[in-house]
């Protein structure tokens, strides 16, 4: 583990309460497409990779998390909002009390609300600002086509489900729309994303002025391409965390 990692029993002690959010999208009950998400306690902090929490209740029924099944975790804490990624292993009963012993599949991290899980990578993307049919689309709110025009290079700082920061040669203005094309690998196969974002933010690096560090928010993203992200993020980090060990 290194210095920049969180220790999971700095932030996390039993009774803290925890937010369990399924993987996949499903139609939620007030009729919009999103993730589950249950509410629990730790009732047992193992070691720093494993926790035992209280089987989730909804509509008083017991909510039976699938073993090996991945969730993402939100801890609520006095010390803030902290989230990870980890994995059921053992489901069973201790007297009266139903509990799950789940595997941390990452390191914990800081988190705000409405924010995506973040995973820290370096990989080559393109990006590029929007042509006119483009930036008309994109007011409509409509999705585009990819073409065949050039775009720069620049370097993936982490990417979530809900955007990307990179380090880039072009400083892009805030709240204008860019595109961003790149690739992920799940399974040994290969696809190519191209998503149009806002930029968020974008500030010049202290030891290279000739660079920008700038954060984007994917703009209508589709729920297949935005799960597909998830998917891949839980597997890089479950093989990080594997490699570590």
């Amino acid at each position: 583990m290194s210095g920049n990692e969180l220790l999971l029993s700095n932030y996390i002690e039993i009774g803290t309460k925890v937010e369990v959010l399924a993987m996949d999208g499903v139609m939620l009950d007030d009729g919009t497409f999103g993730r589950k998400k249950y509410h629990t306690v730790i009732m047992d902090l193992i070691d720093e990779e494993h926790i035992e929490i209280m089987m989730p209740i909804e509509k008083n029924k017991l909510v039976l998390l699938q073993q090996d099944a991945e969730y993402e975790l939100h801890f609520i804490t006095a010390k803030g909002l902290f989230q990870c990624l980890a994995r059921v292993n053992k489901r069973y009963k201790n007297e009266q009390l139903y509990l799950l012993e789940l595997e941390l599949v990452s390191n914990i991290q800081k988190y705000q609300r409405r924010e995506y899980y973040r995973f820290t990578c370096s990989m080559e993307i393109g990006v590029r600002e929007l042509n006119e049919e483009e930036t008309r689309l994109f007011a409509r709110q409509t999705n585009f086509e990819p073409d065949d025009l050039p775009y720069s290079k620049a370097t993936t700082i982490d990417i979530s489900g809900g955007g990307i920061r990179f380090i880039s040669s072009i400083p892009f203005e805030t709240g204008e729309g860019i595109v961003c094309r790149y690739e992920l690998s799940r399974n040994g196969a290969k696809r190519t994303y191209y998503q149009i974002a806002m930029v968020l933010a974008c500030k010049r690096m202290e030891k290279n002025n000739t660079m920008y560090e700038l954060r984007v928010k994917f703009s209508f993203i589709n729920n297949n391409d935005r799960e597909e992200i998830i998917r891949y993020i839980f597997e890089e980090e479950r093989k990080r965390r594997q490699n570590y060990k």
